[in-house]
């Protein structure tokens, strides 16, 4: 069975990853493309305008046998200055090389990355295809990785040769070419067993990409597996866990060299009892009467879309706020950027004006709102930022009181509103929502739409209706949050608990 260049350096991550992925795959419904993945394809696509008489050989919808019949036609043809996903093969492995360059006397191999800079994965991946370019006997001269320029700035129009940059790998893909043949020898080896070798799943599962079978390899676990811990880990923290072979967050001792969140975690999971901070309602104690709820959206697309921006440069779009007394009926004012123009500007004249109506404290849910503020300061005209300082002033970060003074085993190891608000107040579903459901997708829906990859009408029409029912969803969470925790009280046994005489979620009433 052949194997590819994406099994090759699935190979490389973990060898139970590649035997997977050829001997028992996902079946179709179950397999997803990262965000990054699908960015990293978008790119490769726009950097082929590098070489605009370039030809592209449609492999996979032609197949492998075909592809590389038209890709041996193509070198043949010396009109063509370029190839797209040139399909070759050899030694049984498959590649398609992003942009095969045409020089005199050779060729230079393209690697085509969605990324800033080089990385140390991305060696074997060009090595592995020079391997099998020069196996089916092509003079490959020289070995470029074509990535992102992030200090490019767009003008009016995007001048993609200033887009992209060019690093000369040549030297680090010969070095590596070596190593090679003898992995690929182990792959072939390793796909001939019937079952699959035994690897524990470990950080490796992540690094350097996330792997698609983690689920299955980790579907044994206890909840409390002990690679479920958040927060930093520390190298002492890492030495202290593998020296002590320690497999459950429960089971970590009291001298464990944990953070004040992990150990939070590791008590409670012990304990089973939920934890309150006695602390908890004086670090709420200028939230507790008219108080403001908000959200941003925002979108750092890896091709700037609007003058003036860079690749990957965040900018917002979308805004939501609930505003009122805690657990009274709230008013909502909510604010969705034109797709087509930049949206920096009427961001936040619009985001000033509303906040202007409502007096309190603006409470949200991460440092990401004082930093984008923070931003358009930098970016808008001084007047118009200026009048995002008293916005600032008035910002109270919510998610830094939980990860402080509350903890419940149905947090599920992490302190994100999407798993604390449901924990505090089970009315709040964010499975229920039609389509986008998460931050990134909300950010790539709009991204999408921005650089026209999504331009029909009726489609743009229902991802603005999801971004708006997205963002709304987030801050009346935030206002359920904030009301549960108002009614916690520490337990009077100790650090532990809510009220003994309540049922665990009767402390909580609808807004």
């Amino acid at each position: 069975m052949n194997l590819s260049k994406t099994r090759f350096m699935a190979g490389l991550q973990c060898g139970k990853r590649l035997w997977m992925q050829v001997h028992n795959p996902l079946p179709a419904d179950e397999r997803q493309t990262s965000s990054a993945a699908e960015w990293g394809t978008y790119v490769g696509e726009k950097a082929r305008a590098l070489f605009p008489e370039g030809l592209l050989i449609p492999a996979q919808e032609i197949g492998v046998t075909k592809a590389v019949a038209q890709t041996e036609a193509a070198l043949a043809n010396e009109t063509i200055p370029a190839i797209f996903e040139a399909t070759f093969l050899f030694d049984d492995l498959q590649v398609r090389v992003d942009i095969l360059e045409r020089t005199r006397g050779g060729w230079i191999l393209n690697e085509v990355k969605g990324t800033t800079r080089l990385k140390d994965e991305h060696i074997p991946d060009i090595a592995v295809q020079l391997y099998v370019l020069r196996g089916a006997g092509l003079t490959v001269r020289k070995s470029n990785l074509i990535y992102i320029d992030n200090s490019y700035v767009r003008g009016k129009k995007l001048n993609i040769d200033k887009l992209f940059a060019r690093q000369d790998v040549t030297d680090e893909a010969e070095e590596y070419l070596g190593e090679v043949p003898g992995k690929l020898a182990e792959f072939k080896a390793l796909l001939k067993r019937r079952t699959a070798p035994t690897v524990e799943p470990w950080s490796h599962c992540s690094t350097p990409y996330d792997c698609d079978f983690i689920e299955r390899c980790t579907a044994k676990k206890p909840d409390d597996w002990i690679l479920h811990l958040r927060g930093r880990w520390s190298k002492a923290l890492e030495d202290f866990i593998e020296k002590r072979k320690i497999d459950r967050i429960s089971r970590l001792p009291a001298d464990a060299p944990l953070s004040a969140e992990q150990a939070t975690v590791r008590d409670v999971l012990k304990s089973g009892k939920p934890f309150v901070s006695p602390r908890l309602k004086d670090a709420l104690k200028d939230t507790r009467h008219d108080v403001v709820y908000l959200d941003f959206e925002t979108a750092n697309p890896a091709i700037p879309a609007f003058e003036g921006t860079r690749p990957f440069q965040a900018f917002p779009f979308q805004w939501s706020l609930h505003a009122g007394r805690p657990g009274a009926k709230l008013t909502h004012r909510m604010f969705l950027a034109d797709h087509k123009n930049d949206p920096r500007l009427e961001f936040a004249r619009s985001l000033v004006d509303a906040l202007d109506e409502f007096p309190g404290p603006i409470l949200v849910y991460s440092p990401a709102e004082r930093t984008i503020i923070d931003s358009l300061r930098r970016e808008l005209p001084p007047k118009l930022g200026k009048s995002l300082d008293p916005i600032r002033d008035r910002l109270f970060d919510l998610h830094k009181v939980v990860k402080q003074h509350v903890y419940l085993v149905d947090f599920d190891n992490s302190f994100s509103l999407k798993q604390v608000a449901p924990a505090l107040d089970p009315s709040i579903d964010y499975s229920k929502l039609d389509g986008i459901a998460e931050g990134q997708g909300a950010s790539d829906a709009f991204a999408n739409m921005c650089l026209g990859e999504i331009d029909d009408p009726n489609e743009v029409a229902s991802m603005r209706r999801q971004l708006e029912a997205y963002c709304t969803l987030d801050t009346l969470a935030l206002a359920k949050v904030h009301t549960a925790l108002l009614r916690l009280q520490p337990s009077t046994t100790g650090q532990f608990g809510l009220p003994q005489s309540s049922p665990r979620f009767s402390i909580v009433r609808s807004i």
